[in-house]
């Protein structure tokens, strides 16, 4: 008997993905393993392997297509074997495409079907399908269908309250599709800018101290089976530490009033070859450093598998995005709503400072910027997070020393 193959839910949130990529094609024969399709969700993407053996009888979707979780998106059987399906998305087209006429090269069959006399916007029915599924109003919408109709190909953030021009010659310039989840992340962004009031504030810190810690745990982890801590470990304590004192920035603004929170719940801006995505340490603020070490590791290595759970990569109630590894001196992060803060971590420089005698002294310096929401809180308070950051830093040894879940 075929088996059908089911889009997967991934996470309590998802109820639909964006299928990809598929890499079978009907009539192949596949083994347990064999990687059938790869999908999105708003957050990930994931390749989906074969649970069992056997042919691939049908295709049920395209790529590009949005489809259900734990909707059937292929069978797999016997060669030869019958089955009685057709694809999800063609009862419906197919009843509109009686008789009509040929469409040319560049737009699909489907996608044209005779207007009606009604108020109903110019679209088809595909179109329309794939915009529902998409949250996106088809009435902001330009079409480059026949007559201006919106077709499947027009249904897409990019498109929405613009219009398609057409472009004709030769020109010096090779057109790069942009990924479901690049489009999710610039979507996202937008909207931080647009709904909330953003501004950034930057000092640095001699890290002198955190230098001399670091050192020394290397020489520690040689005898004993600590993990490689990294600065940004460091900062992730740190920053889990201090933010309990000022928890309007551990919070969401949502409807005119704020949410604070009662832990920290880290969100870690993660560079992918996929794009941006931020797991969540939960509780951060009750982690020694060593297990923010260990966790964060593996919610790094699941971000670059491409098979982290969604469920990890909602909820943070504060980022730090950290680009001091690119030799970034300065940047304003964009705050992931509905958060009301981002730290950025820039990179290490030299600095000259005076001592108690009047003399130079070069020392190594880290920059930090902080962006908050002006709508909740105010320049003074951002500015007193950012200086007792600082002074936690240049004595770091002394606050987890102290601190009975410190080092592990």
């Amino acid at each position: 008997m075929a088996n059908p193959v089911l889009m997967p839910k991934q996470g309590n949130t998802v109820e639909s993905c964006f299928l990809s990529a598929w890499h079978v094609k009907e009539n192949d024969n596949i083994e347990v393993g064999t990687i059938l399709f790869s999908y999105e969700t708003d957050k990930a993407v994931f390749d989906f392997p074969s649970e069992v053996e056997g042919t691939v009888l049908k295709l049920l979707y395209k790529e590009g297509e949005i489809v259900d979780v734990l909707t059937p998106v292929c069978y797999i059987g016997e060669p030869g074997e019958k089955i009685d399906v057709d694809s999800p998305t063609s009862s419906n087209e197919e009843a509109s495409q009686v008789d009509q006429p040929k469409a040319s090269a560049s737009i699909q069959v489907e996608d044209i079907v005779e207007s009606d006399s009604s108020s109903e916007h110019f679209a088809s029915p595909r179109a329309k399908v794939k915009a529902q599924k998409q949250n996106i109003d088809i009435q902001t919408i330009k079409g480059s269908g026949p007559g201006g109709r919106v077709i499947d190909r027009d249904v897409s953030l990019e498109n929405v309250g613009t219009a398609v021009v057409q472009v004709s010659g030769t020109q010096d310039y090779t057109v790069k599709s942009l990924s479901n989840m690049r489009k999710i992340i610039g979507k996202t962004m937008m909207k931080s800018l647009q709904n909330t009031a953003q501004l950034t504030h930057s000092l640095s810190f001699d890290a002198t101290d955190i230098f001399s810690y670091r050192k020394e745990l290397k020489r520690i982890s040689e005898q004993q089976s600590l993990p490689r801590i990294t600065f940004n470990d460091i900062m992730i304590y740190a920053v889990s530490r201090v933010l309990k004192k000022h928890m309007d920035l551990n919070a969401h603004f949502v409807n005119g009033e704020l949410r604070v929170f009662e832990h920290v719940h880290m969100g870690i801006a993660t560079d992918t070859p996929r794009g941006l995505m931020v797991p969540t340490l939960q509780y951060a603020d009750t982690l020694s450093l060593v297990d923010i070490s260990n966790q964060a590791k593996s919610l790094f290595s699941q971000c670059i598998a491409g098979n982290i759970n969604p469920d990890l990569l909602t909820n943070a109630s504060f980022t730090i995005s950290n680009l001091g590894t690119l030799d970034i001196e300065h940047f304003t992060p964009i705050i992931n709503p509905p958060q009301t803060g981002i730290l950025g971590v820039n990179t290490i420089s030299t600095k000259v400072k005076t001592d108690e005698h009047g003399r130079f002294v070069f020392y190594q310096a880290m920059g930090l910027s902080l962006t908050y929401d002006h709508q909740v809180l105010d320049g003074a308070g951002a500015s007193r997070f950012l200086k007792d950051l600082k002074e936690y830093l240049q004595a770091f040894s002394k606050h987890i020393d102290s601190d009975p879940k410190g080092l592990k």
